[in-house]
């Protein structure tokens, strides 16, 4: 909800290691969601909501400024995702979603070509232990 979304922000906002709070309302909410980031000085990082290539171009036309975490095995297109990000410059973190050696592959080269300057969310590779096995 909005009011406990603030009630969040308002406590990392009194903590310096808070890199960012990620995606505190729904995907519907994005008006919300930039009223909230314009109000508080701990970054706010979308992730449901630019789920895709078509949501990403959505909120950025909407005016989202912010962190964009971006799960490049399910956004589609990556010379669409890639060129969209290159141009409007956008604060990106790359993220896993349990995808093969060849999607973790793919992501981390298209990541390394856009020089992207935040870690990437792709440590799940403990979680497929067993079947390398």
């Amino acid at each position: 909800t909005y009011p406990l979304a603030e009630q969040w922000l308002e406590t990392c906002s009194q903590e310096a290691r808070i890199e960012f709070i990620e995606q505190p309302l729904g995907v519907d909410e994005i008006d919300r969601t930039i009223e909230l980031a314009q109000k508080y000085h701990t970054p706010i990082a979308l992730d449901e909501s630019v789920a895709t290539c078509d949501r990403i171009e959505a909120v950025y036309a909407a005016g989202w400024r912010g962190i964009y975490v971006i799960k490049p095995g399910i956004a589609g297109f990556p010379w669409r995702l890639g060129d969209f990000i290159a141009r409007h410059q956008l604060d990106v973190v790359f993220s896993s979603v349990l995808e093969t050696s060849v999607g973790k592959t793919a992501a981390l080269q298209l990541a390394s070509t856009l020089k992207l300057s935040r870690s990437m969310g792709f440590g799940v590779d403990e979680w497929f232990s067993e079947i390398a096995r």
